[in-house]
């Protein structure tokens, strides 16, 4: 009798969001932690891999109550570069994970390395071969994110005899961020993350984005996901999330960035208003896109959901249209069909938008990928305008007389003489261009920038909350800078 196909088991829904390099989706990669001594190779497979290794000489122990298969590798003289002096080794110690791939933990220098595949090796030679390769790449990442950490001036240094970088945060008492690459640090056992146990790689592991200009903005990226993971729901032990809603925070989140959502019907977003809300974030929901839109001139939105299938305008042109406006860089989209189409992924990309999802939506399977959109943005997400207004600050130190460097729909660059603390919240009143009113809002710094040879310096600040009518006025400010802007740039053309 022939045995029936098998049936392939379906990828689970995830959020595909835009690899801008390659004008393709991607889907997510799913990164899996090994830890020695918790990993068990089947008693064939290490049989089986313990019976090729001998062959080649290489000496391996296969436990009798099934545990690791270790073996031990002797090194020729030949020293290993580091940062610092280069050192050597005599022989290194390994564990199998399957039939054909080692994993080498000691000298604990070894560990950080990736798996190694031995089933094209045929020599001992061949092996040490392998591992002085994957070193090599593993020092190449560390030279490139050190150079990266230097240039954005963070507090980065070599340990171990130039085996190991790490970086030490802003405020974080403890155990420093331990540098992979430029694009991997692990976020340290300190601060929020102390006494609390970590699910996995994806939690612990913190990858910078490109465009970064300041020490400081790694710095409130890496502490904001730090507090996102110390508050995140407990995970079971084989890594799939607990089944429900985790709990709503104790407060409100305060400084939530705001986002628009747009459907129609407006029914179909409910999911997401559910996750959103119980998550403490911001949000205003619409049915309509012309009327989404005119909510620009009054708001603010830091992310915006919107279905692709309505009537009159539809997603792709709704997301076209949000790039067009006055102030909006490059503001997050994220679309949500019906169901997954390639023809809409690709048109997408034509349209700017940030991410591809579709129906039904799990907060699960995309939630991260939204949280990194409005906690990391890739790209700036609101034009600066360069221009001076004076403006009435009121701090910890009291109050005093300063103007601004450039705006923004989302914030401001304030030249001061004092010595504003990121973290810090504050208040102004900004005089606005005739015959605006005065704006009120308030703001926390973010940044600050010590400008050489000046006794002044230059704090970047979020706006947090506007007073009544103000976000309104700053926003026909902002309009009339982009028609000055554009028309300059017509004379200029």
């Amino acid at each position: 009798h022939s045995s029936p196909p098998k049936q392939e088991t379906p990828l689970p829904r995830r959020a595909w969001p835009i690899d801008r390099a390659s004008s393709a989706f991607k889907p997510p990669r799913r990164v899996a932690e090994i830890v020695c001594g918790n990993v068990k190779t089947s008693g064939e497979d290490a049989r089986f891999l313990a019976e090729r290794l001998r062959r080649i000489g290489v000496e391996v122990r296969v436990p009798e109550d099934g545990e690791v298969m270790h073996g031990w590798l002797p090194l020729s003289p030949i020293p290993f570069r580091s940062l610092g002096p280069a050192f050597t080794v005599s022989r290194v110690r390994f564990y199998a994970l399957d039939h054909k791939r080692i994993k080498f933990c000691e000298p604990r220098v070894f560990f950080d390395l990736p798996v190694i595949d031995v089933s094209q090796c045929h020599s001992g030679a061949q092996i040490e071969n392998a591992l002085r390769q994957a070193w090599e790449k593993r020092l190449a990442d560390l030279r490139d994110a050190e150079s990266l950490l230097d240039r954005l001036g963070a507090d980065v240094q070599s340990q171990a005899n130039g085996t190991r970088l790490v970086l030490h945060l802003t405020g974080e008492s403890g155990p420093p961020a331990l540098v992979r690459s430029p694009t991997e640090i692990l976020l340290p056992s300190s601060g929020p993350l102390a006494n609390k146990i970590v699910a996995g790689h994806r939690d612990r592991c913190h990858r910078p984005l490109a465009g970064l200009d300041l020490s400081s903005e790694l710095d409130m990226a890496m502490s904001a996901q730090m507090k996102r993971v110390a508050v995140a729901p407990r995970r079971l032990g084989s890594g799939a999330p607990v089944v429900g809603v985790p709990p709503a925070p104790d407060k409100p989140v305060e400084s939530s960035p705001r986002i628009l959502l747009l459907d129609d019907p407006a029914n179909d977003l409910e999911s997401v208003k559910s996750a959103l809300r119980v998550r403490g974030f911001d949000f205003e929901s619409f049915r309509d896109a012309s009327r989404a839109l005119d909510a620009f001139h009054q708001s603010t939105f830091e992310l915006v959901i919107s279905g692709v299938r309505m009537a009159r305008i539809d997603g792709l042109e709704f997301a076209s249209r949000v790039r067009g406006l006055a102030g909006i860089e490059a503001l997050p989209v994220v679309l949500l069909d019906e169901a997954e189409n390639r023809t809409n992924a690709r048109a997408a990309i034509v349209a700017g938008a940030a991410a591809y999802l579709w129906k039904p939506f799990a907060w699960e399977e995309a939630g991260e990928t939204l949280l990194e959109m409005i906690e990391q943005p890739s790209q700036r997400r609101f034009t600066r305008y360069a221009i001076h207004l004076p403006m009435r600050a009121e701090h910890r130190a009291g109050v005093s007389t300063e103007r601004t460097e450039s705006v923004a729909r989302g914030g401001i660059a304030v030249r001061t003489l004092r010595d504003p603390a990121p973290g810090s919240v504050e208040r102004y009143r900004i005089r606005m261009p005739s015959p605006l009113d005065p704006v009120e809002v308030e703001g926390v710094v973010v940044t600050r920038i010590t400008i050489p040879g000046k006794a002044s310096m230059t704090a970047g600040v979020r706006f947090l909350r506007f007073g009544p009518d103000s976000e309104s006025r700053w926003i026909r400010m902002i309009e009339a800078l982009e028609k000055r802007a554009a028309a300059a740039d017509q004379r200029g053309s």
